[in-house]
């Protein structure tokens, strides 16, 4: 059964959908208010014109939200010098100062709100019909669209510091983690190293080779010296996961690892393009991580999407390409901790030097597409 899709507005859209409702709200308030005071037909036209303006203004309120708090000031301030009915409230000037106050800088606050008060004080004192309902009306409304976008601001601050401290948790997280792995990688050569500098120390002591016997015992030493300062250097980045001297996974049991996640009810294929040759052990192992990374990660938001992972061998690179025929999703932001398994494979790809893709596919569904430079053929 094929997940269903969820179309969503892009945000330009929002914007165009929202300034129209706003340009129509402020126009039925104000026909409702001429119709109790009905006036000149063609004024009462212009009137309208100059509400649905500042509505459609608001279309560009993120882009530039001083300059559109600006313009609708300027054309609502139009439209009450032509003495015609006012809404009950003007929604248009109240999501312009609210933008302001939510995207721009507490100056930029402050400055507006003093420059809006001053401006409507002297325009009611001079008005001789004005009275108390003008400042209910307009003051009231603008104060408060200030205070609640000021509000909002400081919470989209406060939200954007904490996912950023997660984030970086989970970037340490995962670079510990590497560090775990190139630790058992390297302790398993160097231990492969003393115990072969060790056995060859014997047959050089029976010819009675004591300089051979000496360089042995040297490699014997340095080697074993190596693993302690390679414990100390974890120890340094306070991984608590057990190390061993066992080699990790790599390239040659991606079968094994696709086989596990088809077992678990993924139908995923495995398709080699290209002549697989030796790589290092680093390159063999984060490989291996990426692609276990990407299939966990269709796992979790694409339930049983059909899957294909596709590993293709050039003579100067590796690609690692994981594609799912899931929902898809939203691209990949830099600063979602919901996604570490992403976070873990983008860590891993830099320290190859590799490049990277990852968002929905044209046709449906999500790709993750990593590209690792091979060295020279081994």
């Amino acid at each position: 059964m094929t997940p269903s899709r969820t179309r969503r507005l892009a945000p330009p859209a929002i914007d165009v959908a929202l300034g129209l409702g706003v340009g129509l709200l402020d126009l039925l308030g104000a026909v409702a208010g001429a119709e109790r005071d009905p006036g000149d037909p063609r004024q009462t036209l212009g009137g309208a014109a100059l509400l649905l303006a500042a509505g459609a203004v608001l279309v560009v309120r993120r882009r530039w939200p001083l300059a559109t708090s600006v313009m609708v000031g300027v054309l609502i301030s139009t439209y009450g010098f032509a003495e015609l009915p006012d809404p009950p409230v003007y929604a248009s000037m109240v999501l312009s100062l609210a933008t302001v106050a939510a995207l721009s800088s507490r100056a930029a606050t402050f400055g507006v709100a003093g420059v809006f008060v001053s401006s409507g004080i002297v325009a009611v004192v001079l008005s001789a019909d004005s009275g108390p309902d003008d400042w209910y009306s307009v003051f009231v409304p603008a104060l408060a669209a200030l205070a609640l976008g000021a509000a909002y601001r400081e919470r989209l601050t406060a939200v954007a510091g904490s996912r950023r401290a997660e984030v970086d948790g989970a970037l340490a997280a995962e670079r510990q983690r590497i560090a775990r792995e190139l630790h058992d990688v390297v302790a398993h050569h160097v231990s492969v190293m003393v115990v072969q500098a060790e056995a060859g120390a014997a047959p050089a002591e029976a010819r009675g080779d004591e300089a051979a016997v000496a360089a042995f015992d040297d490699i014997s030493a340095t080697g074993r010296q190596a693993m302690v300062e390679l414990r100390r250097l974890l120890g340094v980045l306070r991984d608590d996961s057990p190390t061993g001297t066992e080699p990790q996974p790599g390239l040659d049991r991606l079968p094994e690892l696709v086989e596990r996640v088809r077992s678990a009810g993924l139908p995923v294929e495995l398709v080699v393009d290209g002549e697989p040759r030796p790589v290092d052990d680093g390159l063999d192992v984060s490989a291996y991580r990426i692609v276990q990374e990407a299939l966990t990660n269709v796992v979790r938001h694409a339930g049983a999407a059909p899957t294909r992972v596709r590993v293709g061998w050039d003579p100067a690179r590796l690609e690692l390409v994981v594609e799912d025929d899931g929902p898809g999703a939203s691209p990949w932001p830099d600063l979602d901790p919901g996604r570490r398994g992403l976070v873990g494979i983008r860590e891993r790809v830099a320290l190859l030097d590799g490049d990277l893709e990852v968002g929905p596919r044209p046709t449906g569904g999500f790709a993750v597409a990593a590209r690792l430079p091979l060295g020279r053929p081994t």
